[in-house]
């Protein structure tokens, strides 16, 4: 695909075809290219721990890292690796164990600060009821409220179950989507496995979704033969709605470097390109 193609592709998908032209797209901050640790987990679980997949990633042209496993590490030390692979952390997942506590809220925000990170996410809740998914909805409000002095957000990484199991007669992410102060990690994988336009989606929530993960469906790949995504509609509506990192994640393999790599030598044009787009 040539530098029109894309841009045609991109702007007409993502719902900006009758605009007279590119310079004219209100896109946002400039996005960056990161990749979620899970998807080669069973490699650095094996070879020294999470930071020892730095330099390969560095090398395949990714820009951040994401983990959980990052909690773990003592923070000196993963600071002379982000430091020496030129890596950042994109964005952190947390448990509400990491900011119930006052003690624990503050570890939190001293490592957001120390690594210069202004969003966290919960990366799993299953609550059994549309009330359960309001009262979570709630509290993370209130977390946003108590993390806003601090120059950070909170938000929510969803998965497939809240797209398409209906609880009381509707679907969780639709109550989550209509909460105006409501920020996500949004997933295009269960996205489009659960028949929904991802490009669409992201439209709906500016200023909402600071990453997204993007996971191929059904490839194993971004770009994979199979992989049944618009990535030039994807990449072209985050940047529309100031989304600032594009988390690859490949889950279907976690055992090797391949599938990481592939995403990145498909994607890292793309979202040069989108961010040249003025």
């Amino acid at each position: 695909m040539n530098r029109r193609e894309f841009i045609g592709s991109a702007l007409q998908t993502a719902g900006f075809a009758s605009l007279a032209g590119c310079a004219n797209i209100p896109f946002g901050a400039r996005m960056r290219l990161a990749c979620q640790l899970w998807s080669v987990k069973d490699i650095w679980q094996k070879t020294g721990g999470v930071t020892s997949v730095f330099p390969q990633l560095a090398a395949m042209g990714y820009e951040g890292v994401q983990s959980m496993a990052f909690w773990q590490c003592d923070p000196d030390a993963l600071e002379r690796a982000l430091a020496a692979n030129k890596l950042a952390v994109a964005d952190m997942p947390i448990s509400f164990k990491h900011v119930d506590a006052d003690e624990a809220f503050e570890k939190t925000v001293r490592f957001c600060r120390r690594f210069d990170v202004d969003f966290v996410y919960i990366p799993w809740w299953k609550p059994n009821t549309l009330a359960g998914w309001t009262e979570f909805a709630e509290k993370l409000d209130a977390l946003n409220q108590k993390l806003a002095p601090h120059g950070i957000r909170a938000g929510y990484h969803h998965h497939i179950h809240e797209i398409n199991e209906k609880l009381d007669g509707a679907y969780p992410f639709d109550l989550l989507l209509r909460r105006p102060t409501f920020n996500f990690e949004i997933d295009v994988g269960p996205v489009l496995e659960a028949g929904r336009d991802p490009a669409k989606t992201l439209l709906g929530l500016h200023g909402r979704v600071p990453g997204l993960h993007a996971k191929p469906y059904p490839g194993t790949y971004a770009g994979a033969p199979d992989d049944r995504q618009d990535w030039p509609a994807i990449l072209a509506a985050a940047r529309a709605i100031g989304t600032k990192w594009i988390v690859v994640e490949c889950e279907q393999r976690k055992n090797t470097f391949e599938d990481i790599a592939a995403s990145a030598k498909y994607l890292r044009p793309m979202v040069d390109l989108v961010n040249a787009l003025r």
